[in-house]
């Protein structure tokens, strides 16, 4: 409990009724937990959240959400030890959190103008259309793999990622207009544009190469069970008219490294996957975004 002069230095604030719920991420020895947490107050020092789960004195858990406020919704992301957890009757808990430091990035990506920001189903690696099920199942797999407390696989930066991508995948209004903004910046954050169109001849005709690798080796990854793009794909993400696809094709054809699918598609072989993730490792800064051919491919 917070004493006199605390409250007196931190004053706490009751939540809006408009307070959406946040997500407590803490350890446990089978890996890191996720509990959805109902927030009651909170000050700078701290706060005060309803969750279903007792939590131990002296645990230390990450808060992952946004505070709803007079001036609208300010990103919180922290790091907090428990200093009191007591039942509330309702097989609930009231757990008072004082705050120990920023989790890295403090504030969460959105999609900006020139869409430099993560793809956060390419950071879960799912499909632009993976239900909520699917989003939950792939979160707790990839959060207990990259925890800080794991000593094996554990890395704070990826973990971050996956937390905060989750965070608003699995809100059904925060997806929403995530989802809005993406598919409006998808043409910026797609750099094959700016590459072969800028050059003539054999280079141009190697980058659309590259360009349809990428697409087709995002799309097995992503959608394995449906791999294949058709003609009206290429045309739209690559932003060029299919009689230019004619010798790219018959050369990604005869090098094996894609094929025509039973549907008129096309699909990445096994050599092309190869060539794709070679030349993603080469040319780090030119790499593609994986969910356009997912989301495309789908339409």
């Amino acid at each position: 409990m917070a004493s006199n002069a605390e409250r007196r230095r931190h004053p706490r604030t009751k939540a809006l009724p408009s307070q959406r719920d946040l997500t407590l991420i803490y350890g446990t020895p089978d890996g890191p937990s996720v509990l959805e947490a109902r927030c009651r107050d909170y000050s700078e020092g701290g706060i005060q959240l309803e969750v279903e789960t007792r939590l131990p004195l002296g645990a230390t858990v990450e808060i992952v959400g946004d505070i709803e406020g007079v001036n609208g919704a300010q990103p919180l992301r922290r790091r907090g030890t428990v200093r009191r957890c007591a039942p509330t009757g309702f097989d609930r808990y009231l757990v008072d959190l004082s705050y120990e430091s920023i989790l890295d990035g403090s504030s969460p990506e959105a999609v900006s103008e020139n869409g430099d920001a993560p793809d956060y189903y390419e950071i879960l690696q799912l499909s632009r259309n993976a239900s909520p099920d699917t989003i939950q199942r792939v979160f707790r797999l990839l959060a207990k793999r990259y925890h800080p407390d794991n000593a094996e696989t554990g890395n704070p930066e990826l973990f971050r990622q996956v937390v905060e991508a989750a965070r608003v995948l699995t809100d059904p209004q925060l997806r929403a207009a995530y989802d809005a903004r993406l598919g409006r910046h998808d043409k910026h954050r797609f750099k094959i544009l700016e590459t072969w169109q800028s050059s003539q001849g054999v280079e141009a005709e190697k980058r659309k190469r590259r360009g349809v690798l990428s697409l087709l080796y995002g799309r097995r990854i992503t959608d394995p069970q449906h791999p294949t793009l058709g003609m009206r794909d290429f045309e739209e993400m690559l932003e060029c008219p299919r009689e230019h696809f004619e010798f790219t094709l018959w050369f990604l054809k005869e090098s094996k490294w894609i094929r025509m699918a039973d549907n008129s598609r096309f699909e990445i072989t096994l050599q092309g996957a190869i060539v794709a993730e070679e030349e993603r490792e080469a040319q780090p800064l030119r790499r593609m975004p994986l969910q356009l051919a997912a989301h495309k491919g789908q339409e």
